[in-house]
């Protein structure tokens, strides 16, 4: 039962998941807890398997979602590169290449 893990046990379940369907549903439960969604790096991984899947099928809704979840990770770490790196790449792919070298300098200022 994955309610009876604790937050670390529940990311390595879903880094360790090789399908992409089932490790972003660990990702998505784990937002959905109240208990722990003030934790970045769930928001984060959940962007990026829908980046990923934007990438692989070209559903800007995706793209969409991936760019919400890198907001919320953002607010609750600011400045953090791993979040401002993938934001750039967002935001690349959506084509704001002005904002994605603007984030993309953010994160190389806070190196």
């Amino acid at each position: 039962n994955p309610d009876t893990l604790s937050l670390n046990e529940r990311l390595y379940a879903a880094s360790m998941e090789k399908d992409l369907t089932k490790k972003q549903a660990i990702y998505a439960a784990i937002v959905a807890d109240e208990n722990v969604e003030s934790d970045w790096r769930s928001y984060n991984n959940l962007a990026i398997l829908q980046i990923n899947n934007y990438i692989a099928e070209g559903n800007h809704a995706d793209l969409e979602s991936g760019m919400k979840n890198l907001e919320k990770a953002a607010a609750i770490s600011p400045n953090n590169g791993i979040i401002l790196n993938n934001t750039a790449i967002a935001q690349f792919l959506s084509g704001d290449v002005d904002a994605a070298m603007n984030t993309d300098n953010k994160k190389n200022d806070k190196a």
